[in-house]
């Protein structure tokens, strides 16, 4: 069987990055690297001596040796690029989010399958192992029911955007959430604020309702000077961290033991709490991005689905979309029963 031949559109911050993935997996080769950028053209040039270059797209579309077209580039241009590739006879990789509108994902994902050709959406912490760990941790009970998901990403913004903190940070905590909960929110409440730049939202809070009165709460900021990646599952019986900042990235937690729990209301007695255990497990030395892309080769190579598949694009621009609805109300909470 043949190299799985890829070519990517986009070589700027994170284009190298999945460039260099996705030439890691084994069957898979980068035949060509698109940017109209002649300084980002030099830069894959200087590190992958073997891609070939192209000022324009069309020559990865138009190759037939190229089996996938990977996008990598402003959200605006993902559905009108990921229809002409599709188009073209071409898998598609596409970095998160899937598309502006839901209506867009939809299209994506109908042509797709219409012509037999597999969508892959960059949602890299769902392959993350700790994110991994966590869901097993979840569904063995090992913190009782789940209660809510807390999740943090802040750190100072990029000095431009074509997107607001919402669909740059958002994207990942509502996939990684949406994991873990194993199914959509049915209400999405949003609450944003512009701070440093007129009109472009940088910090945002996101509340998602899910059954079961499980609750998810968002934090996305670009004005802050530490970087912080941090989710917490709280359940019943206990709780999990991840902390990507952390030595230890994924911490389990028991509940600990207060006294006043059983106690009447007449009872004098000394309150005394217990320590929660702490359980560290050990997690697969991976990178996500390069499972991620392993994942994506597979799926092509065996007519499957990845993980984070044109669906799971969709449910996250579908919350996205429900956030932006709710902002346009006034922070009004937004339904998205019977659109799932």
């Amino acid at each position: 069987m043949r190299d799985v031949a890829v070519g990517v559109i986009g070589c700027g911050y994170w284009g190298p990055n999945v460039l260099r993935s996705f030439a890691a997996v084994p069957g898979c080769r980068v035949k060509r690297a698109a940017d109209r950028r002649p300084g980002r053209l030099r830069f894959i040039a200087e590190r992958f001596a073997d891609v070939e270059l192209s000022a324009d797209h069309a020559e990865i579309l138009l190759d037939p040796e190229i089996d996938v077209a990977c996008l990598v580039t402003p959200v605006p241009t993902h559905h009108t690029l990921a229809v002409a590739a599709l188009n073209a006879g071409k898998h598609v990789f596409i970095e998160k989010p899937l598309a502006v509108r839901p209506e867009e994902a939809e299209e994506i994902i109908e042509l797709a399958s219409r012509k037999g050709l597999v969508v892959g959406v960059g949602h890299l912490f769902e392959y993350h192992p700790a994110i991994t760990a966590m869901r097993a941790a979840l569904n063995a009970g090992a913190i009782g029911d789940l209660a809510y998901l807390d999740a943090t990403r802040i750190n100072l913004g990029p000095p431009k955007s074509d997107v607001n903190v919402v669909w740059d940070l958002a994207p990942h905590d509502i996939s990684i959430l949406v994991l873990l909960a194993g199914e959509t929110p049915g209400e999405v409440t949003a609450f944003a604020k512009s701070y440093t730049r007129v009109g472009l939202i940088d910090a945002a809070y996101l509340q998602l309702a899910f059954a079961g009165d499980r609750m998810g709460h968002i934090h996305v900021s670009w004005l802050s000077a530490h970087k912080t990646r941090r989710l917490w599952a709280m359940g019943t019986r206990g709780s999990m961290v991840y902390d990507e900042s952390a030595p230890a990235k994924l911490q389990i937690f028991d509940q600990g033991f207060d006294s006043r729990i059983g106690a009447r209301d007449d009872d004098a007695h000394e309150l005394v709490y217990r320590p929660a255990k702490v359980e560290v497990p050990v997690l697969a030395n991976d990178e996500p991005l390069r499972l991620e892309c392993e994942d994506f080769v597979h799926a092509v190579r065996t007519g499957g689905t990845p993980r984070a598949d044109g669906a799971s694009g969709l449910r996250v621009v579908r919350v996205l979309a429900a956030a932006e609805e709710s902002l346009s109300k006034r922070s009004a909470t937004v339904s998205l029963h019977g659109s799932l």
